[in-house]
């Protein structure tokens, strides 16, 4: 392949994970549905295909298809043609070990955990850093293509572009940082020798990069103890508050955005059910049939099968995880699952009193208030406690703080736009009337968070939501209003109205 190149341009930096991070490998690890990647040195890495992807889609959405034929090449049509820009995979500078999440779908009919829709899913923490590198070959077919660069690259800089898997559950939240920029100039002898005795370190200045999301700033506070339960249950306590590291490096408890999305979703669906007048019973066995409900539920919150008048594939609503409460004290986890001693000097921890796991909780001044409860079951024939059915569950204590943060794609929404936040305006006031609660255990006692403030930004413009009025909020409300008495009068499920 032999291109006529008048200017190389290479950049380096070092991408910072904001959120944590899961790109996808084969499955050698029988042990972990859903593993990350990993490259030849036995490193995580981010795959420059990823990398790319992600980039590519955002670089259609700013400037075009033409242009994006332009610079990331063409394929499937007569003639192809090869991208002018290199991504390289990025391997992990630095990260505090790998996480596990684990996954479920809940059956809208039963509440309970819907069949073969349990995974687990390894991540990236919060936190760790990539090497980053790219190469753009500028001819003279695609010369605005370097202010596009200097674009795509603000973009990254502001933490606007996701990789990875499950990027609108709170994952593949990316920085980019340390940027450096090195231009080679091959349009003559004594230019290309001038480029390199005295490298141009510098693109232009661009354009404001896109921006049309809205970001929602919620501020909560537990009304009762509000976690989600770690899918390894602990040696000296069962059921233990699922934490994270955030990206401070620092490892608090974590409502996943994953969680999180699904509660409102699930909440939603019931409405849009409520306002069709469609009963439980007509609810299909098929969870992934149950969750694809109308073309506004489905817009939002995504679809993973294609339906017909359906807004099938990615939602427009990112939920990010929710990182909250004091640092997880040094040795309480260890103590949880066992893991302190030597070999020689191993405590029994399954014999460990719970008594004694609250003192170890007291004299860590950051987890003092964490306190382990034993609950029992109780055996409806004897009235005695049922066989094995002795469990314990360490909580957290109310009156924590939460700050969450969502985001809303509304490009992508098209003429439900108004509708659908006026929608999410509805949710959120459920939410606020304790209808919504949240993490493990919600039926008992658990996971009920007062909504404390809600502001719905635009760049650098807030709107704070007065939920005593909603109908102040007129074309969000207006909006809902028009859409919700169409479902009334459609009277169909899935008619997709």
């Amino acid at each position: 392949m032999s291109r006529a190149i008048e200017e190389l341009v290479e950049v380096k930096g070092t991408l910072l994970a904001l959120t944590p991070l899961h790109v996808g490998a084969a499955l050698d690890d029988l042990s972990i549905d859903m593993p990350v990647a990993i490259n030849g040195e036995g490193k995580t890495y981010i795959p420059g295909t990823s990398l790319a992807g992600a980039m590519a889609k955002w670089w259609r959405r700013a400037f075009g298809e033409t242009s994006l034929e332009s610079v990331w090449g063409i394929k499937a049509k007569d003639p192809e043609s090869a991208s002018f820009l290199y991504v390289h995979d990025a391997p992990a500078n630095e990260y505090k070990g790998l996480e596990i999440r684990d996954g479920v779908g809940i059956d809208r009919m039963t509440g309970a955990a819907a069949d073969k829709i349990k995974y687990d899913r390894q991540i990236v923490p919060a936190g760790s850093t990539f090497c980053f590198k790219l190469v753009l070959e500028v001819t003279a077919d695609n010369a605005s293509a370097k202010d596009q660069l200097a674009a795509l690259l603000q973009a990254l800089e502001n933490g606007h572009i996701r990789v990875g898997a499950a990027k609108t559950r709170g994952l593949g939240r990316v920085k980019l940082q340390n940027t450096t920029v090195n231009i080679t100039n091959f349009r003559s002898i004594e230019e290309l020798i001038a480029s390199i005795e005295n490298p141009v370190g510098a693109l232009s200045t661009p354009a404001a990069t896109l921006s049309d999301q809205l970001t929602f700033k919620l501020s909560w506070t537990a009304v009762l103890p509000t976690f989600s339960a770690h899918g390894v249950s602990g040696v000296a306590v069962d059921t233990i508050p699922l934490t994270a590291v955030g990206v401070d490096g620092k490892t608090r408890l974590v409502l996943p955005g994953a969680g999180v999305k699904g509660v409102f979703r699930s909440h939603g669906e019931r409405i849009i059910r409520t306002l069709k007048g469609a009963p439980p019973h007509t609810l299909k066995p098929n969870f992934l049939e149950q969750i694809s409900d109308h073309r506004l539920v489905d817009g939002i919150f995504g679809t993973a099968k294609q339906k017909e008048n359906s807004n099938a594939g990615q939602g427009t609503l990112i939920c990010d995880d929710t990182v909250f409460g004091p640092e997880v004290a040094n040795g309480v986890y260890e103590k949880l699952f066992g893991l302190e001693g030597t070999t020689q000097h191993k405590t029994d921890f399954k014999k460990l009193h719970l008594s004694d796991m609250r003192k170890h909780l007291q004299d860590n001044n950051q987890w003092q208030d964490f306190l382990p409860y034993q609950h029992v079951g109780i055996d409806r024939w004897t009235g005695g406690s049922a066989d094995g059915a002795l469990y314990s569950v360490l909580e957290p204590p109310k009156d924590l703080t939460l700050e969450m943060e969502w985001q809303l794609d509304c490009t992508r929404l098209g003429d439900d736009e108004n509708a659908s936040i006026g929608f999410l305006l509805l949710l959120l006031r459920e939410a606020k009337q304790g209808r919504i609660a949240f993490g493990f255990g919600v039926n008992r006692g658990r996971g009920t968070l007062h909504l404390t403030n809600v502001q719905i930004c635009k760049e650098n413009t807030c709107t704070e939501i007065d939920f005593e009025n909603l109908a102040s909020h007129t074309n969000w409300a207006t909006a809902w209003a028009a859409k919700a008495t169409q479902i009334i009068k459609t009277q169909e499920i899935g008619a997709g109205s």
